[in-house]
């Protein structure tokens, strides 16, 4: 209450449950109204045992019913009517664009690990190339080195 009273005066903003910020500007038209952007608008709350086995189902399935706006049916048949004239839709289906942040996130993340694939797979094959070519001018100077120890009476000689 004290709240409330607080934020009718014009200098105050309150913070407070939506379902409660709901109920109270059904009654009171006109002099309040919520902010277009709020931090969870879920006004359902279920007390569960402690790591019951059925929560991950269970917390799928609201969530489904909050998609599919289900929630909101039940709401608009056992929650008091409004006594303003115009009340605005409080619950809308899940659509693409409220998801198009997340999915540009993840293109961002995915080019930047490509991007480092690729450099990875460049420079592992330079080091390569560059130990090969090492590795096969070293044996060619071992074979040279060899054939300029042995005698001259191993060595092969086509006119002999």
């Amino acid at each position: 209450e004290e709240g409330y009273q607080l934020v009718e005066t014009g200098q105050f903003a309150l913070l407070w449950d939506y379902s409660q910020f709901e109920y109270l500007i059904n009654n009171d038209c006109g002099s309040l109204e919520i902010a277009q952007e709020s931090f969870h608008k879920i006004s359902l709350s279920f007390i569960i045992p402690e790591k019951a086995p059925f929560k991950r189902a269970f917390d799928n399935h609201m969530l489904k019913m909050i998609e599919a706006g289900i929630i909101a049916k039940f709401k608009a048949k056992w929650w008091r009517k409004s006594k303003c004239v115009s009340s605005p839709k409080t619950a809308t289906a899940l659509e693409t664009e409220s998801l198009s942040g997340i999915f540009a996130l993840y293109g961002g993340i995915l080019a930047i690990v490509l991007v480092t694939f690729i450099l990875e797979v460049i420079i592992v094959y330079r080091k390569w190339r560059r130990v090969s070519k090492i590795r096969q001018e070293t044996e060619l100077d071992n074979r040279t080195k060899f054939m300029e120890n042995v005698p001259s009476s191993f060595k092969y000689s086509p006119n002999t």
